[in-house]
Protein backbone atom coordinates (compact mmCIF):
# COMPACT_ATOMS: atom_id res chain seq x y z
CA UNK A 1 0.00 0.00 0.00
CA UNK A 2 1.18 3.86 -0.29
CA UNK A 3 1.58 5.64 2.14
CA UNK A 4 0.18 8.64 1.07
CA UNK A 5 -0.05 11.37 3.48
CA UNK A 6 3.71 11.04 3.97
CA UNK A 7 4.26 10.33 0.32
CA UNK A 8 6.52 6.97 0.54
CA UNK A 9 5.62 5.39 -2.98
CA UNK A 10 4.69 1.56 -2.99
CA UNK A 11 4.53 1.31 -6.56
CA UNK A 12 3.35 -0.58 -9.63
CA UNK A 13 4.38 -0.02 -13.23
CA UNK A 14 2.00 -1.38 -16.37
CA UNK A 15 5.03 -3.50 -18.66
CA UNK A 16 7.09 -5.77 -18.17
CA UNK A 17 7.20 -9.05 -15.50
CA UNK A 18 9.61 -10.19 -12.95
CA UNK A 19 12.90 -10.76 -12.45
CA UNK A 20 13.76 -14.59 -10.68
CA UNK A 21 14.78 -13.06 -7.72
CA UNK A 22 11.39 -10.63 -6.81
CA UNK A 23 8.39 -12.32 -5.35
CA UNK A 24 5.01 -12.22 -7.92
CA UNK A 25 1.27 -11.82 -6.29
CA UNK A 26 -1.90 -10.82 -7.45
CA UNK A 27 -2.48 -7.67 -9.11
CA UNK A 28 -4.72 -5.50 -6.98
CA UNK A 29 -8.65 -4.77 -8.06
CA UNK A 30 -7.91 -1.08 -9.06
CA UNK A 31 -5.10 -2.31 -10.82
CA UNK A 32 -6.49 -4.96 -13.17
CA UNK A 33 -9.35 -2.35 -13.56
CA UNK A 34 -7.09 0.35 -14.75
CA UNK A 35 -4.83 -2.56 -16.91
CA UNK A 36 -7.98 -3.65 -18.58
CA UNK A 37 -9.29 -0.36 -18.96
CA UNK A 38 -5.90 0.80 -20.46
CA UNK A 39 -5.58 -2.24 -23.13
CA UNK A 40 -9.41 -1.92 -23.80
CA UNK A 41 -8.75 1.68 -24.87
CA UNK A 42 -4.93 0.64 -27.46
CA UNK A 43 -7.76 -1.83 -28.83
CA UNK A 44 -10.63 1.23 -29.72
CA UNK A 45 -7.61 2.93 -30.82
CA UNK A 46 -6.18 0.32 -33.62
CA UNK A 47 -9.83 -0.63 -34.87
CA UNK A 48 -11.03 3.09 -34.65
CA UNK A 49 -13.85 1.50 -32.22
CA UNK A 50 -16.10 3.35 -30.48
CA UNK A 51 -17.80 1.12 -28.62
CA UNK A 52 -14.16 -0.35 -27.41
CA UNK A 53 -13.63 3.54 -26.13
CA UNK A 54 -16.78 3.30 -24.24
CA UNK A 55 -16.23 0.39 -22.63
CA UNK A 56 -12.63 1.46 -21.53
CA UNK A 57 -14.48 4.30 -19.98
CA UNK A 58 -16.32 1.77 -18.18
CA UNK A 59 -12.99 0.29 -16.43
CA UNK A 60 -11.55 3.63 -15.98
CA UNK A 61 -14.58 4.31 -13.99
CA UNK A 62 -14.20 1.52 -11.22
CA UNK A 63 -11.13 3.61 -10.43
CA UNK A 64 -10.28 6.99 -8.64
CA UNK A 65 -6.79 7.83 -10.16
CA UNK A 66 -4.85 11.08 -9.30
CA UNK A 67 -1.49 12.10 -11.14
CA UNK A 68 1.64 10.51 -9.60
CA UNK A 69 4.02 13.99 -8.83
CA UNK A 70 5.93 12.95 -6.54
CA UNK A 71 8.38 10.82 -8.60
CA UNK A 72 11.61 12.69 -8.81
CA UNK A 73 13.28 12.21 -12.13
CA UNK A 74 16.57 12.08 -12.67
CA UNK A 75 18.77 13.82 -15.55
CA UNK A 76 19.23 11.07 -18.55
CA UNK A 77 19.96 13.28 -20.82
CA UNK A 78 16.29 13.11 -22.57
CA UNK A 79 14.92 16.55 -23.27
CA UNK A 80 11.40 17.62 -21.58
CA UNK A 81 10.16 17.62 -25.39
CA UNK A 82 10.34 14.55 -25.70
CA UNK A 83 8.74 13.19 -22.30
CA UNK A 84 5.62 14.71 -23.46
CA UNK A 85 3.02 11.55 -24.80
CA UNK A 86 0.99 11.01 -27.57
CA UNK A 87 -1.44 9.05 -25.70
CA UNK A 88 -3.25 9.63 -22.30
CA UNK A 89 -4.23 6.39 -20.58
CA UNK A 90 -7.54 7.82 -18.49
CA UNK A 91 -11.34 8.24 -19.37
CA UNK A 92 -10.69 12.01 -20.60
CA UNK A 93 -8.01 11.58 -22.70
CA UNK A 94 -10.95 8.29 -24.13
CA UNK A 95 -13.49 11.27 -23.69
CA UNK A 96 -11.05 13.45 -26.46
CA UNK A 97 -10.99 10.68 -28.99
CA UNK A 98 -14.69 10.03 -29.48
CA UNK A 99 -14.88 14.03 -29.56
CA UNK A 100 -12.46 14.55 -32.01
CA UNK A 101 -12.92 11.19 -34.09
CA UNK A 102 -9.88 9.62 -32.75
CA UNK A 103 -8.14 12.30 -33.81
CA UNK A 104 -5.22 12.76 -31.42
CA UNK A 105 -5.30 16.76 -30.08
CA UNK A 106 -2.81 18.07 -28.05
CA UNK A 107 -3.60 17.05 -23.86
CA UNK A 108 -2.32 18.69 -20.39
CA UNK A 109 -1.91 15.77 -17.79
CA UNK A 110 -2.80 17.75 -15.06
CA UNK A 111 -6.02 19.15 -16.64
CA UNK A 112 -6.58 15.31 -18.10
CA UNK A 113 -6.73 13.32 -15.18
CA UNK A 114 -9.45 13.00 -12.72
CA UNK A 115 -8.77 14.59 -9.34
CA UNK A 116 -10.10 13.41 -6.22
CA UNK A 117 -10.45 14.76 -2.38
CA UNK A 118 -6.61 14.38 -1.75
CA UNK A 119 -4.05 12.21 -2.64
CA UNK A 120 -4.86 9.90 -0.04
CA UNK A 121 -7.95 9.28 -1.00
CA UNK A 122 -7.36 7.73 -4.65
CA UNK A 123 -6.55 4.09 -5.80
CA UNK A 124 -4.14 5.00 -8.01
CA UNK A 125 -1.43 7.62 -8.47
CA UNK A 126 -0.22 7.40 -12.74
CA UNK A 127 2.30 9.12 -14.58
CA UNK A 128 2.12 9.42 -18.36
CA UNK A 129 5.27 9.80 -20.28
CA UNK A 130 6.83 8.99 -23.41
CA UNK A 131 11.26 7.66 -24.26
CA UNK A 132 12.05 8.78 -27.51
CA UNK A 133 14.01 5.57 -29.61
CA UNK A 134 16.79 4.17 -27.84
CA UNK A 135 16.45 7.25 -24.82
CA UNK A 136 16.32 6.33 -21.04
CA UNK A 137 14.36 7.41 -18.31
CA UNK A 138 15.04 7.17 -14.17
CA UNK A 139 13.19 7.94 -11.77
CA UNK A 140 13.49 7.95 -7.99
CA UNK A 141 10.81 7.23 -5.29
CA UNK A 142 10.83 6.17 -1.58
CA UNK A 143 8.48 2.93 -0.44
CA UNK A 144 8.25 0.22 2.40
CA UNK A 145 7.02 -3.21 2.18
CA UNK A 146 5.39 -5.19 -0.60
CA UNK A 147 6.17 -3.22 -3.50
CA UNK A 148 4.74 -3.39 -7.13
CA UNK A 149 5.45 -1.50 -10.29
CA UNK A 150 3.47 -1.94 -13.23
CA UNK A 151 4.54 -0.20 -17.37
CA UNK A 152 2.19 -0.51 -20.13
CA UNK A 153 3.23 1.44 -23.31
CA UNK A 154 1.24 2.13 -25.60
CA UNK A 155 3.76 1.06 -28.99
CA UNK A 156 3.95 -2.30 -27.70
CA UNK A 157 7.80 -4.41 -27.49
CA UNK A 158 10.40 -2.63 -26.84
CA UNK A 159 10.60 -1.14 -23.55
CA UNK A 160 13.04 -2.32 -20.83
CA UNK A 161 12.01 -2.01 -16.99
CA UNK A 162 14.82 -2.16 -13.86
CA UNK A 163 14.27 -1.57 -10.28
CA UNK A 164 17.02 -0.68 -7.98
CA UNK A 165 16.83 -0.52 -4.34
CA UNK A 166 19.59 1.78 -3.57
CA UNK A 167 20.20 0.68 0.22
CA UNK A 168 20.83 -3.42 -0.71
CA UNK A 169 21.41 -2.56 -4.63
CA UNK A 170 19.15 -5.43 -5.27
CA UNK A 171 18.09 -5.44 -8.71
CA UNK A 172 14.89 -6.74 -10.45
CA UNK A 173 14.60 -7.13 -14.10
CA UNK A 174 11.27 -6.83 -15.86
CA UNK A 175 10.96 -8.89 -18.44
CA UNK A 176 8.13 -8.13 -21.15
CA UNK A 177 5.41 -10.16 -21.92
CA UNK A 178 4.71 -11.68 -24.99
CA UNK A 179 2.28 -8.90 -25.99
CA UNK A 180 5.02 -6.54 -25.02
CA UNK A 181 2.41 -4.05 -23.90
CA UNK A 182 1.81 -4.90 -20.08
CA UNK A 183 3.88 -6.44 -17.20
CA UNK A 184 4.65 -5.63 -13.37
CA UNK A 185 6.79 -6.04 -11.25
CA UNK A 186 6.83 -7.04 -7.27
CA UNK A 187 9.16 -6.96 -4.51
CA UNK A 188 9.45 -6.31 -0.91
CA UNK A 189 11.65 -3.47 0.47
CA UNK A 190 11.17 -4.71 3.95
CA UNK A 191 9.31 -2.65 7.09
CA UNK A 192 11.88 0.33 6.71
CA UNK A 193 11.63 2.91 4.16
CA UNK A 194 14.27 3.24 1.62
CA UNK A 195 14.57 4.45 -1.90
CA UNK A 196 14.36 2.89 -4.92
CA UNK A 197 14.62 3.93 -8.39
CA UNK A 198 13.26 2.69 -11.70
CA UNK A 199 14.63 2.88 -15.20
CA UNK A 200 12.24 2.87 -18.36
CA UNK A 201 14.62 2.13 -21.27
CA UNK A 202 13.51 2.44 -25.41
CA UNK A 203 15.12 0.09 -27.27
CA UNK A 204 13.19 0.53 -30.58
CA UNK A 205 13.55 2.88 -33.62
CA UNK A 206 10.45 5.13 -32.73
CA UNK A 207 9.29 7.08 -29.36
CA UNK A 208 7.24 5.44 -27.09
CA UNK A 209 4.55 6.45 -24.74
CA UNK A 210 3.95 5.04 -21.64
CA UNK A 211 1.70 4.75 -18.74
CA UNK A 212 3.42 4.32 -14.47
CA UNK A 213 0.66 3.24 -12.13
CA UNK A 214 1.20 3.35 -8.53
CA UNK A 215 -1.17 1.70 -5.43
Amino acid sequence: MINMKKRWIVCLLVGLSISAGAQQAGMSGPMADYRNGCLKMLEAMEEKDKYDLYEAKEWFGRVKVSTWQDVVAADTGVKEADKVPEVYFDAEFADSLLRHNFDFVPLDEISLMREVDGVGDADLLVMNKAVPAHGTLEFKAMGSGQCQLMLLSAQGAGLTLTVVETATGKEYAGKAEPDGRVAWVEWNMGEEEGVFLFRIENRSERKASFVVAVN
